[in-house]
């Protein structure tokens, strides 16, 4: 599979469905008498299946789900399989069904790397096996992880490439050590993942991890190009996730004074509020090495040591009511899903993500910010209404399901506005364009999502579950509303920092981010293949038309609102097609004045 494909089939989001389910209807003990394995291959799939699914033997007709397999159970059966050198993927386990259905023959076992088995306890060669601190997965990490086994990106699946330029006298040996000194503090960046044993898949922090460094020469290259072609083998690269550590720099001198810095690191470990705070320390202590060389008496921050391995992220304990709350929610909603079918054939694809940004203007920003204080509600309520009808507009229907992702940090807890981690999680959000008034209408959603956040602990696995689809939303809402430290034009110690990018693909086809510090920006990233250019354009526009309808009060209720976006579609349509037509004649006139030359074909030479 390509390296860059990390949009899901639809027959990898139902397998995600199927995966993710406790039941699987029809998935009944059945009668069958018992079939011994018929070769090694199978009996060491057997003997995995009865280990982890905690029953005596395993026959090569028993079905996975009669037998009690569940999707933290599939991660086990997967990675178990894989370290006794037996290759099986989740969807060979879902499709399957069976050992049978596997047609295993002995060819397919290739020799494992290590084997840890419940009789022998944890191999002295497991990566883990020096480990300190295990943890269970935060929702979103139970997400991300699920997301990227079904869809077969386990290394390369949710890379974050953050690169920036620097432009000044920068000190490289400074520099390493500044990145050093804070990967060996934060146990975040130390974190890696087991994949299987008895409690299923685990985060841990190792007490050490080298971070790797890499620096090049550019200077007779087109930089350009030479960034696209690191990005994408670096891309494909990815990590082994239960080796630790998955993040990585490199630095590649563009000219004497022009470095160009790439941070990659995998999306399991941080959110974006805790990449800045990692960016924001590496630039602090290399700011204090750098006065301390010139013989300043300021000293760089105590983190020369590795830190504690301490938990990076609160756990987010299960509410009594959570399954109550989401199935309510989400009762009688139907999928939106705004991407068009994309290839389910099961053959590898390779989308191209881009990214279409609309920056809206002061004068619309400052009219957002006061209608919202008036109205009562946060400036991400009325982004998330507003985003909430265009899909809703968009797929014909009146009201719309998306995903929306939301800060777990408790501002009650001291100190977690520091905390480095992951404290986000994506909810289920469900926005109908029904209401008195778009005030009343804005209170009443603020109040619902306030409701939704007491439970916003619930895997998103398990609360699409709940809603009886396997497949409820294809598009995901990210507000951005934390402190930003690193900016275009930061200077720190004498280097300017410019060209900053962060590249991310989440799996969805389409992801709507907007970044409230400095102004407003509006970033689509989308899969070209689902979500072409000009409909990216037209996406933007729409949202932005439906903000400016509410805040300058030209329409008075969110059903309103809902056919304001669509006339826009329509008159969008309409002007497209005017454009088409008029270059047309355009064309035509020019053909009929061109001068019949006596050389050509038809002429009187």
């Amino acid at each position: 599979m390509s390296s860059d494909d990390a949009a899901l089939t639809p027959a990898q989001e139902e397998l995600l469905g199927l995966w993710l389910a406790e039941e699987v209807p029809g998935a009944r003990p059945g009668p069958e008498r018992h079939v011994p394995p018929r070769n090694r291959a199978e009996a060491v799939l057997a003997d995995i299946w009865a280990e982890a699914l905690e029953v005596p033997c395993v026959g090569v007709a028993d079905d996975y789900f009669a037998l009690g397999g569940d999707s933290v159970l599939a991660i086990v059966v997967v990675a178990r399989a894989a370290e006794a050198g037996l290759d099986v993927s989740v969807r060979d386990l879902f499709e399957a069904r069976t050992i049978a259905g596997l047609s295993l023959t002995d060819d397919r076992l290739r020799t494992a790397p290590f084997l840890v088995t419940a009789a022998d306890g944890p191999s002295a060669t497991a990566p883990y096996a020096a480990a300190d601190v295990d943890l269970p997965l935060t929702p979103l990490q139970e997400g991300i992880l699920f997301h990227s086994l079904t869809s077969g990106r386990q290394r390369d699946g949710y890379l974050v490439q953050a690169h920036c330029l620097v432009t000044g006298p920068v000190d490289l040996p400074l520099l390493r050590r500044a990145w050093e000194a804070v990967h060996a503090a934060e146990p975040a960046l130390r974190t890696a993942f087991r994949l299987s044993g008895p409690e299923g898949p685990r985060r841990w922090i190792a007490p050490v991890a080298t971070l790797p460094w890499t620096e090049e020469h550019w200077h007779d290259r087109d930089v350009r190009a030479a960034l696209a072609e690191y990005l994408r083998r670096d891309r494909a690269a990815g990590f082994d996730l239960e080796h630790p550590p998955l993040s990585r720099v490199a630095v590649f001198r563009e000219a004497r004074d022009r470095h160009r810095i790439v941070w990659t690191h995998h999306h399991l470990l941080l959110d974006g509020w805790s990449q800045q705070i990692v960016l924001r320390a590496v630039l602090d202590h290399y700011a204090a090495l750098a006065g301390a060389a010139l013989g300043s008496t300021q000293q760089p921050p105590a983190t020369n040591e590795p830190g504690p391995a301490t938990p990076a992220e609160p756990h987010a304990v299960p509410s009594p009511d959570e399954e109550a709350h989401w199935r309510g929610l989400l009762a009688g909603a139907r999928p939106t899903l705004l991407a068009p079918d994309r290839n389910d054939t099961g053959e590898p694809q390779s989308p191209v993500r881009a990214v279409a940004t609309d920056v809206w203007p002061t004068g619309l920003v400052t009219a957002v910010e006061a209608f919202a204080a008036d109205t009562g509600v946060t400036v991400a309520t009325v982004l998330t209404g507003c985003w909430g009808l265009v899909a809703a507009a968009r797929t014909g229907a009146e009201e719309a399901v998306f995903g929306l992702t939301v800060s777990g940090r408790n501002p009650e807890e001291p100190g977690v506005a520091a905390r480095v981690g992951m404290f986000v999680n994506t909810m289920a959000t469900r926005v109908t364009a029904k209401g008195p008034s778009t005030e009343a209408w804005l209170r009443t959603l603020q109040r619902r999502l306030t409701d939704s956040r007491r439970h916003s602990g619930t895997p998103l696995s398990r609360a699409v579950r709940w809603s009886g689809h396997d497949r409820l939303f294809d598009s995901l809402l990210v507000v951005e509303n934390f402190p930003m430290w690193l900016a275009q034009g930061t200077r720190v110690a004498g280097l300017v920092v410019d060209d900053i990018d962060v590249v991310l693909d989440e799996g969805y086809p389409l992801v709507v981010e907007v970044a409230t510090y400095g102004g407003l920006a509006v970033r689509l990233r989308h899969d070209t293949s689902a979500v072409p250019p000009t409909a990216a354009h037209d996406i933007l526009g729409e949202l932005r038309a439906c903000v400016e309808q509410m805040v300058t009060g030209a329409v008075g209720t969110p059903g309103g609102l809902r056919t304001a976006v669509v006339d826009h579609r329509a008159g969008a349509r309409d002007r497209a097609a005017h454009a088409r037509r008029a270059k047309a004649r355009d064309l035509l006139a020019t053909a009929r004045r061109r001068p019949v030359r006596g050389d050509e074909p038809g002429g009187t030479g």
